[in-house]
């Protein structure tokens, strides 16, 4: 488990870094997503891959995912 930040004016969740001018996010397997230039979208992507449940990843936390891409899908083809 690693350690946290010695500082952390940003206030970010964890496991999401400042890094070439953009937040990212560090999975647990070493992959690194970046999550954009906005704090405030990068703060609430990070919030969501750590969960406080463990959801992520389980097959329940795809599912939840698909319904919510599903229902973006469904806006749009009404405009």
């Amino acid at each position: 488990m690693p350690r946290p930040r010695a500082t952390n004016p940003l206030n970010l969740p964890p496991r999401v870094a400042f890094k070439h001018g953009a937040f990212y996010y560090r999975h647990r397997d070493g992959r690194w997503e970046r999550l954009g230039t906005d704090i405030e979208q990068a703060k609430a992507r990070g919030r969501h891959y750590a969960d406080a449940t463990s959801q992520h990843g389980t097959m329940a936390w795809y599912f939840d995912e698909w319904l919510a891409w599903l229902d973006g899908r469904v806006a749009a083809a009404r405009v």
